[in-house]
């Protein structure tokens, strides 16, 4: 009975405010007809008739009954501590306060209350549709609860009309009909019921990622820090090492260490975001950090430390964590905090979810409890070690399974390798030498493809010819695609078959990896190169594996270079093309300087074959990679080489390209030319090139207008620096943004604002969607942005703009955005204390 009195007061509590919001605006409407309460006032009065049909209904539902639940079953849902109905009680209570003046006065007339407030509609017209659009969404979600709930009881009315034998006789066809329309109706029974257990799950997500982050320091305030820290290309030499290059590719673990004050801290932001700019087109790659703090008593614990590792790995994650939900369960349903050994436990599982997860941890020094903290880093260098051990096992038992009497298998038992290492040899050293070729080729692809591959998008590799005798020949394709898995035997294995390649059933959608990640460890180590081993031919290293991924990919879409060489089917005859043409790119550019044969397919590609360039631009649209493929697509929308290798931000091809006396200024493609396509992306040594090679730094075009907006909005302070360098104008006004400071704001980019402010850009420049810098920075929660340029003079009381002021954008809800409550009301808290210092105008007093 609980949940139904509940959802009863609920309706009960909903319609009295909305009835004080009906109320406020009838008085409103007293003073002006057609103006925008009107609006409110409709959408509110049909929210009212649906509470009205509502409220009957939940008085009489009995959810503590044995049926319990089963009578509005859908409805029971939303009534939850964070379901739809408290949500709609919130934002109607939220509505009710802003419609109310403190100023009113009990004796005042509606007259005197309508001419006050008649010129001080709190509501702009952006808030005014928002409003309709919130209101008028919780109404229609309320119908279809309740629509879901009658025809829930519709059809069990049904199941009971047809267990009786003389109703059936009776009324067969009445009853046929009934299965006609029930049927027409289940599905969005389910489907309504399928959404309503999506915001269940949502919601306990978000409670257990509460509850673990409660207990755990936000380190991305110590990343943040230490990255404004960072100058130009400081750490680099790191980043190009063999040990971070080894530590990405196994499950090392690397201890950088130096004296006090030597930058180890700058270095690691630099290290984390490098990981976390690699592709993540893998979704099972996973990149956590901790910074301990000798500032911050908070930050100087082990447990705090492995509390915000599996926050932001569960955040990553979209499995179920039955450890995790059973240790908030113990934990009295998040009512107290867990022990170190729950925790450590709970990583395991966490981590265990993923194919890669990074972890960095920066100043362990500082650590008020190392000795607990060693036991940690131990322990989870024991589940590493455990599971080489387990993979060591599984080999032998895949080896073992080929054995066919007994006298085999007592002969291999007796010659198992006493290694992983051993065990790999092995397995590439029976690889036949006229299978060696491809198997390196395989091997390469596996070990650096940007995403997992299909199996028939790995079978196509073979066939590929970079010599151009011809690009792709279709008779060097294996006769069945499964086949090549049998090249590397038990060094791959094929999603949902369990180890090995040897799987009876064919799927050419099945993906294709490598069988563990220790596999690669093995593949990109120096060990591989041992004499001894005789496997050296194997080795693999991450710069000639992009060389040759990208050659092939070039060679492969170098094929289309006919106008009907595109069909509908293509993707389906050709199962690489889709993937060569997403990824050429991002190859090109991992290979970095001396691009080998890719500079040859790449004039080819680029400069003499423009079918097969257009044609690379229907397969794939390097900027709208979400659409589907579309051979006929329009290729008005195209731009030039030079412009998609600036976007990727490939220098080696910029440089190939301008050599070729390509327009440096040529407009084309969503940034509006190279220069900005470079900007946004951050990819600075590409910027120098062109600004040396006569590129316009303030030419117009495009999304952010112009090249400062576009890396303003992405934050990249080189970048940025360079421009206003070569005199680009810092108060260039344009395009969605206005100008730099505003996209800057925007996207949070303190350092950014900050060099913007001390090249004289102006604080309250207007233009743009948010009006303003100061609105930009409100709307996206960026507390030390808005301090900042408060600081620097920003209007807190400028109108315009989406939000039509700083409190409003402040104040606006917009799903996209990842706001916490805190974040919104710092900046809320702000504005206020700006308020009190900055007085608005007056208003003209009214008259009675």
């Amino acid at each position: 009975m609980a949940e139904g009195l509940a959802l009863a007061a609920s309706i009960v509590a909903i319609l009295q405010i909305t009835n004080s919001v009906i109320s406020i605006c009838h008085d409103y409407g007293a003073a002006a007809k057609d103006a925008p309460w009107a609006k409110v006032n409709a959408e509110m009065k049909s929210l009212r008739n649906v509470l009205q049909t509502l409220q009957p209904l939940a008085e009489e539902a009995e959810f503590g009954s044995p049926s319990a639940g089963t009578r509005l079953p859908t409805l029971a849902l939303l009534c939850g501590p964070q379901g739809l109905l408290n949500c709609c009680l919130e934002e109607v209570g939220r509505l009710d306060e802003r419609l109310k003046n403190p100023s009113w006065s009990d004796s005042f007339g509606p007259k005197k209350k309508a001419l006050i407030q008649a010129l001080r509609w709190p509501l702009n017209k952006a808030e005014t549709m928002k409003t309709v659009d919130d209101v008028s969404r919780y109404r229609n979600i309320l119908n279809l609860a309740i629509t879901a709930d009658q025809t829930t009881l519709t059809l069990e009315i049904h199941k009971l009309s047809i267990s009786t034998n003389d109703i059936v006789l009776c009324t067969q066809r009445d009853v046929c009909l009934i299965k006609d329309v029930t049927s027409d109706t289940h599905a969005d029974v389910q489907s309504t019921k399928s959404i309503t257990l999506g915001i269940q799950l949502g919601m306990e997500r978000e409670k257990i990622h509460r509850w673990l982050s409660a207990g755990a320091p936000d380190p991305s305030t110590n990343q943040n820090r230490a990255s404004r820290s960072r100058q130009g290309n400081t750490g680099s030499w790191f980043l190009e090492s063999e040990t971070f290059t080894y530590w990405k590719a196994s499950s090392a673990l690397v201890w950088l260490y130096g004296k006090a004050g030597c930058g180890k801290t700058v270095l690691s932001s630099t290290i984390i975001n490098a990981v976390l700019q690699e592709p993540q087109s893998k979704s099972e790659i996973a990149v956590a950090y901790y910074y301990f703090d000798f500032n911050d008593v908070e930050k100087q614990k082990s447990d705090k430390m492995i509390r915000s590792l599996i926050a932001q790995l569960f955040k990553q994650s979209k499995k179920k964590l039955n450890q995790l939900e059973a240790l908030l369960s113990s934990c009295n349903n998040g009512g107290r905090q867990p022990d170190v050994k729950g925790l450590l436990s709970v990583l395991k599982e966490v981590v265990e979810g993923f194919d890669e997860t990074y972890i960095v941890l920066d100043a362990l020094d500082e650590c008020s409890d190392s000795e607990e903290l060693l036991e940690c880093i131990e322990e989870i260098q024991e589940y590493v070690y455990r599971a080489h051990w387990f993979r060591w096992v599984v080999c032998q038992l895949d080896a073992l399974r080929t054995c066919l009497n007994l006298s085999m298998l007592r002969k291999a038992l007796e010659d198992l390798p006493t290694t992983l290492d051993e065990t790999y040899a092995r397995m590439l050293r029976s690889i036949p030498e006229e299978h060696s070729e491809y198997a390196i080729k395989l091997l390469q692809w596996l070990t650096y493809s940007a995403r997992p591959l299909r199996l028939e998008e790995l079978a196509e590799i073979v066939a590929v010819n970079i010599d151009g005798s011809p690009w792709f020949d279709c008779d060097d394709r294996f006769a069945r695609p499964q086949d090549v898995l049998a090249i590397c035997s038990s060094l791959v294995d094929t999603e949902g078959f369990g180890y090995g390649y040897n799987s009876t059933v064919y799927n050419p959608n099945k993906v294709v990896r490598l069988a563990h990640f220790s596999v690669k460890e093995y593949l990109v180590s120096e060990r591989i190169r041992d004499p001894a081993a005789a496997t050296a031919r194997y080795a693999i290293q991450g710069i000639q594996a992009n060389q040759s991924i990208a050659a092939a990919c070039l060679a492969y879409l170098l094929q289309f270079d006919q106008h009907d060489s595109l069909t509908p089917n293509t993707p389906k005859h050709f199962p690489l093309a889709r993937y060569a043409a997403r990824y050429w790119l991002q190859h090109t550019r991992k290979v970095g300087k001396g691009l080998g044969p890719i500079e040859m397919l790449s004039q080819e590609f680029c400069l003499v074959h423009r079918e097969a360039y257009i044609n690379w631009y229907r397969l794939d649209d390097p900027e709208c990679s979400w659409q589907e493929y579309d051979c006929d697509r329009e290729i008005a929308g195209i731009a030039t080489p030079l412009y998609y290798g600036s976007l990727a931000g490939v220098t080696e091809l910029v440089q190939l390209v301008l050599k070729n006396e390509a327009d440096v200024n040529a407009q084309g493609g969503y940034c509006g030319n190279a220069l900005q396509a470079a900007s946004q992306e951050g990819h600075e040594s590409v910027v120098q090139l062109l600004l040396k090679n006569g590129a316009d730094v303030n030419a117009q075009g495009g999304w952010f207008g112009n090249a400062l907006q576009a890396a303003s909005r992405g934050g990249h302070d080189s970048v940025v620096q360079l421009l206003l360098k070569n005199e680009a104008d810092v108060n260039a006004q344009g395009r969605h943004y206005g100008n730099a400071l505003q996209a800057a704001s925007y996207g949070g980019h303190e350092s950014v604002v900050q060099l913007l402010l001390k090249n004289e850009a102006d604080v309250n420049a207007q233009g743009g969607e948010y009006g303003s810098a100061l609105q930009a920075a409100c709307h996206g929660g960026h507390e030390s942005v808005v301090q900042l340029l408060l600081d620097n003079g920003a209007d807190v009381h400028a109108k315009g703009g989406r939000y039509g002021s700083a409190m409003q954008a402040a104040l606006g809800f917009d799903m996209s955005l990842s706001i916490t409550k805190d974040q919104r009301e710092a900046v809320v808290q702000l504005l206020r204390s700006a308020m009190a210092s900055q007085p608005p105008p007056a208003l003209p007093m009214v008259g009675d």
